[in-house]
């Protein structure tokens, strides 16, 4: 049996129904075995990256995978072992079957932290039985559990230089919020007497705050596509770089669109004390100057 992701099924059987329908898979040396697999589901394409589940011996940013097997199945049929291939035995540590031969891992879904602390337990309990039977040579203490976002910081999944880049992007958005916020106070104050005339003709507080607003959410428009066209220069640069993770900078649409987003909220909050200072501006105070 196989599982096809939606791409691959697309390539093989077009628009039509892939369930109930048989394929040869290629083999990681490029055989083709004899083996027929009967497919028995169809994935939404799937395509996390890094590859958190993947072997050391890869790149945790290659291509996706485009079929899933059943583990007995792989086991049954002695298929290629791609990956980091350990042992502690005497044995050449080819097989599969080979009970003194690590090849495998494999991800468990643990949704409380009970749950945690008794799947814990039972892996230092396994390690230290095995040690006792004398297969293990390390301690039982070396039974490691890992989280999802613990595995990658094990691995260096997520470089310390995106980290950095990262917290400088949230200092640069702070200080630029903190200048917006003096520009637009000295801006709106500016216009004291403009604000003092149309509160004499009958505008309340509220309509100058909202129109003071609305010219923030202007502003944060215009920054936030021309922070989009910078952002595109600078994604560009780290495009040419030699790292794994260079070819994964890029943005889809809902960063695109958060981008923007993103700009005009940070406008607006940062108009929130202008606007609220310049409409209590007293207009018979300003009148009396003009």
């Amino acid at each position: 049996m196989v599982v096809l992701t939606e791409a691959l099924a697309r390539k093989l059987f077009g628009v039509a129904d892939a369930v109930g329908k048989t394929v040869r898979l290629q083999d990681i040396n490029y055989r083709v075995t004899d083996i027929n697999y009967r497919v028995i589901g169809v994935t939404t394409n799937w395509a996390p990256k890094p590859l958190f589940y993947a072997d050391a011996s890869v790149s945790f940013y290659s291509d996706a995978d485009q079929f899933f097997l059943p583990l007995s199945v792989a086991v049954d049929n002695e298929l290629s072992i791609s990956g980091n291939v350990s042992g502690w035995g005497t044995s050449n540590g080819n097989n599969m079957r080979d009970p003194d031969t690590t090849w495998l891992q494999f991800w468990v879904q643990l949704d409380t932290p009970a749950q945690v602390k008794v799947y814990q337990q039972f892996l230092f309990n396994y390690s230290a039985e095995q040690k006792a039977l004398g297969r293990f040579q390390r301690p039982p203490t070396d039974a490691k559990l890992y989280s999802l976002m613990g595995w990658l910081r094990h691995e260096n999944l997520v470089p310390d230089d995106v980290r950095l880049q990262f917290w400088l992007a949230i200092g640069f958005l702070g200080v630029a919020m903190l200048n917006i916020v003096a520009l637009l106070l000295a801006k709106f104050l500016r216009r004291s007497g403009e604000i003092s005339v149309r509160r004499a003709m009958g505008a309340r507080k509220r309509d100058i705050f909202v129109q003071f607003g609305i010219e923030s959410a202007l502003i944060g428009v215009a920054g936030g596509l021309l922070g989009l066209s910078i952002a595109q220069v600078g994604l560009w640069s780290i495009r040419q770089r030699p790292d794994g993770y260079a070819h994964l900078a890029h943005m889809d649409l809902p960063m695109l669109i958060g981008t923007v987003v993103l700009a005009i909220v940070a406008s607006v909050l940062a108009g929130l004390l202008p606007a609220w200072r310049a409409c209590r501006v007293p207009p018979a105070i300003q009148l009396k100057t003009l």
